[in-house]
């Protein structure tokens, strides 16, 4: 069964697993998940809401961005 790595991080930042749920994103986005896209949408936002202030989340929101 295969699970989406970013559905597996935003596991970790609901428990406030910033590091570990960073890992999963960093890997979500190297597989090219579909989910990671919606990190800076409004339905999505309140998942992550605890990573914001983080340089790693608006690095990678960046990243996101440029990807595209």
């Amino acid at each position: 069964m295969y699970i989406d790595a970013a559905q597996v991080a935003s596991i970790y930042a609901l428990l406030g697993e910033a590091d570990s749920a960073f890992s999963w994103l960093e890997r979500a986005f190297e597989e090219r998940c579909p989910f990671v896209n919606g990190l800076e949408h409004n339905y999505l936002r309140w998942v992550f809401e605890g990573l914001h202030a983080d340089p790693r989340f608006q690095d990678l929101v960046r990243r996101v961005r440029s990807n595209r």
